[in-house]
């Protein structure tokens, strides 16, 4: 493929650790020539953006970070490659690091047809309040952050496993507003950075094939949607088929190739989205809210809620 003229481009900073208000904001990149969109969530002590596009050649870039920064790179497709002076990171699709993007002028190459990605930047406040008991990490942080040169936490970049694959996926398919959507993914954020430094080596998550979600599968989208739309009641298989218009065996299969996990679990995954959200908005009873997302009986409603998010529907302030 050819390549494009470098274009200029701001980095991201970390906000403030606590913010009076949330910020999100979606662009379409068609002025830069790209067929795509970037997401940006400003939460307390870090920023999620989201980047899917599908350049039509090579893209090159100029990134102006005007100050250092610490971020997170989740290569979903695609490749991207950093350089500052003679130094060059990449990551390739399917991996992450932790990156000290120093301040200056950095160059960005990616490449393949789509190119999607994570960018998770943070404060080493944010850090220190997640792991305060953890004196080698954050010991470990303070002491990459201090380098002024393009450098990564991981020697070498680290496989997507299941549990990774599951909170990008919900990133991309969280159905919150406002508010709600800010303090999901917040909790969406502190989960997956605790899975990234997560010690216990006698049980190691495998690592799979199973892949972050193909964020323009149309079909697939209009399936997730359907499930969205009707949590309150039970959905079929079949009935799914029959509104997707493919039948039930290429469904499955092709649900779980977008969502990384099957038709069942992101049911699951969504009722208990819509459930938290109902929670914090303190209208409904337990009772009430059970039935809205389609547990007939409170008490198994209350079961699957622990089982998903580790603590009672009751605790939630």
């Amino acid at each position: 493929m050819g390549k494009k003229e470098k274009m200029q481009f701001k980095g991201t900073n970390a906000p403030q650790f606590l913010l009076k208000k949330f910020e999100e904001n979606g662009t379409q990149l068609a002025f830069i020539g790209e067929n795509g969109i970037q997401k940006r969530y400003q939460l307390n002590g870090c920023v999620l953006l989201g980047l899917y596009y599908q350049p039509k050649e090579q893209l090159r870039l100029q990134l102006v970070q005007e100050q250092k920064a610490l971020k997170f790179v989740f290569q979903v497709s695609g490749s991207n490659h950093l350089k500052f002076n003679k130094k060059v990171v990449a990551v390739e699709e399917g991996f992450y690091n932790l990156i000290v993007n120093p301040a200056g002028n950095l160059s960005v190459n990616a490449a393949g047809k789509t190119i999607a990605c994570y960018i998770l930047t943070i404060q080493l406040a944010f850090m220190a309040h997640l792991f305060e008991d953890d004196n080698e990490l954050l010991s470990s942080l303070n002491k990459l952050y201090m380098s002024n040169e393009l450098t990564t936490y991981w020697k070498e970049n680290k496989p997507f496993d299941a549990a990774i694959c599951n909170v990008l996926n919900d990133f991309d398919t969280v159905t919150l507003e406002g508010d709600l959507k800010k303090a999901y993914l917040q909790t969406k954020t502190v989960e997956l950075l605790r899975l990234l430094f997560h010690k216990n080596e006698k049980k190691q998550r495998p690592i799979i094939t199973a892949r972050p979600p193909k964020q323009l599968d149309t079909l697939m989208a209009k399936v997730n949607a359907y499930l969205a739309y009707n949590l309150h009641r039970s959905v079929t298989i079949p009935e799914l088929a029959q509104f997707a218009g493919i039948n039930t065996t290429k469904l499955k299969t092709d649900f779980k190739k977008v969502y990384g996990k099957t038709i069942f679990k992101q049911l699951t995954t969504l009722r208990m989205q819509k459930a938290y959200g109902l929670l914090l908005a303190k209208e409904l009873s337990i009772a009430q809210i059970s039935q809205q997302v389609g547990y007939k009986n409170p008490q198994h409603f209350t079961v699957a809620f622990k089982k998903f998010y580790g603590h009672l529907p009751s605790e939630i302030s």
